[in-house]
């Protein structure tokens, strides 16, 4: 009769609260096991401190010299059969690894299977998907999904290891195991961001890293996602169907994303300069996000709003992402600097900015005092970018200009962004054209030209009188600094 093998099994938990259906999935998967032949030994790695934990319970396995470990988190509820459903699939494929598929605990539907950064060791080329997955085979290493020799990062929420496996007790010259548990963390300057970049590494990643370079890439490492499981945690996410976004957004394709931001005021015009933008085929970003940019990952979420708001994926990706930043400042200064930005400043006189806003509270149904707050707020915070922002990498125009200006405002902002498409003062509409809180919501916006003479009668009030001041400051600031078309 063959000798029978030994499978250690955990289960982490930070308090001892784990999730009920879990553990019964758990222990009636032990006894399954037991029923085709495997010695099964069980224990709780609970506290605080993460990878002491997982660490404890991994030399653990290593002294009662089992044959394979096995992990569930407490905040994960899988299949009754799961853990013979991970033994069939390391049998069949001889495997070193075998980890299942989890998502992530939020509605943008990433998961923790990710492949490596060709070049960063602490850090993914991008995650994969809860749909992306769908398209994949059930069980599936890096080569299978076109990454022959890269680093497959899996999760060690329900996982199986053969501890038999070369490199599992290599050890360096001091005796120390070489595969463990530990996070990478590090603060890095970013020279195209212009800016210090934290970044994390986490405990299976790192593993799984560890476990590639030890084995020097010959670890067969699988993921899998016929375990059916659910991630505990505000709700139940589940890992069989396509849910969220299509793609990782905090990827890679970060990086190559560039944006123009049209910096002004409400009522300077930037709507209409937005929609011309957004017709051009190098740029896209047809109304205002309202995202704060205090990091470069703020670039791929715009790239999701805009995708949500025209309904497609931008693929391929556009030379420009495009936005408007009315009201705040919520570019720190080194997002301000950043290489991959370019900014509009764009400005509008009090005399014509004063009863556009008006016109616009009463449309809208918006609070006057407040919005003229903001008008005046804005054009206090202006003339502050102006030490921040490279002057090669703006442009200073006026709403007056682009009227009657407008062949000259079109090729300042071609050469500023480089476009090979001359721009045009006739444009498409959008799925959000004349929404109010993402643009323009008046009637003009929609006609799909720029109007190029002033409709509107200037105001004479103290309200100006006392504004303009300021306009003259913030205009004089930014003209000074940048090129400017006024």
């Amino acid at each position: 009769m063959a000798e029978s093998k030994t499978i250690a099994v955990v289960t982490t938990t930070y308090d001892g609260s784990g999730d009920h259906d879990g553990l019964f999935a758990l222990f009636r998967s032990l006894g399954n096991m037991k029923e085709f032949g495997f010695e099964v030994t069980y224990q709780k790695a609970q506290g605080s401190f993460l990878t002491y934990n997982f660490n404890k319970a991994w030399a653990n396995a290593l002294n009662l010299d089992a044959d394979y470990f096995a992990m569930l988190h407490d905040d994960i509820c899988p299949e009754q059969s799961w853990l013979a459903k991970l033994m069939t699939i390391m049998q069949e494929r001889d495997a070193d690894v075998v980890s299942t598929l989890m998502p992530i605990k939020s509605p943008e539907g990433n998961t923790t299977t990710a492949i490596g950064h060709e070049t960063e060791r602490f850090r993914p080329a991008f995650r994969i998907t809860m749909s992306e997955a769908q398209q994949l085979p059930w069980t599936f290493n890096a080569e299978d999904i076109g990454y022959p020799g890269r680093v497959l990062l899996f999760n060690t929420g329900c996982w199986l290891v053969n501890l038999r496996k070369p490199g599992v007790r290599e050890t360096d010259e001091n005796g120390r195991l070489k595969a463990y548990f530990d996070v990478a963390n590090e603060i890095r300057w970013h020279e195209d961001l212009q800016q210090w970049v934290a970044a994390a590494f986490s405990e299976d990643w790192w593993f799984s890293r560890r476990l590639h370079e030890i084995t020097n890439g010959t670890a067969k490492v699988f993921v899998t996602r016929t375990v059916h499981t659910e991630h505990i945690g505000g709700q139940r996410w589940h890992n069989q169907e396509a849910w969220g976004h299509s793609r990782d957004y905090l990827s890679d394709d970060v990086e190559k994303l560039k944006m123009c931001c049209i910096q002004g005021h409400m009522r300077c015009g930037g709507s209409v300069l937005q929609h011309i933008l957004h017709d051009n085929p190098a740029c896209v970003g047809p109304g205002e996000s309202h995202l704060a940019y205090d990091s470069p990952l703020a670039l791929g979420k715009l790239q999701r709003v805009i995708e949500s708001w025209l309904d497609e994926e931008l693929d391929p990706l556009p030379a420009w992402l495009v936005d408007r930043v009315a009201a705040g400042s919520p570019f720190p200064p080194p997002m301000l600097r950043s290489r991959c930005l370019r900014h509009i400043c764009m400005l509008r006189p009090p005399r014509y900015t004063v009863p556009s806003l008006r016109d616009m509270c009463e449309m809208a149904n918006a609070p006057e005092e407040e919005m003229l707050a903001r008008y005046e707020r804005r054009l206090d915070v202006l003339p502050r970018l102006v030490k921040h922002i490279p002057a090669e990498h703006g442009l200073c125009i006026t709403y007056e200009a682009l009227q009657t200006k407008t062949e000259a405002v079109f090729k300042a902002i071609e050469s500023l962004l480089g476009l090979e498409t001359p721009l045009a003062p006739t444009y498409s509409t959008t799925p959000i054209s004349g929404l109010w809180g993402v643009g323009d919501g008046g009637v003009k916006i929609c006609t799909g030209v720029l109007h190029t003479k002033q409709d509107r009668q200037p105001e004479q009030s103290e309200l100006v009188d006392r504004l303009q001041p300021m306009y003259e400051k913030a205009l004089s600031a930014l003209s000074g600094h940048f090129r400017s078309i006024i």
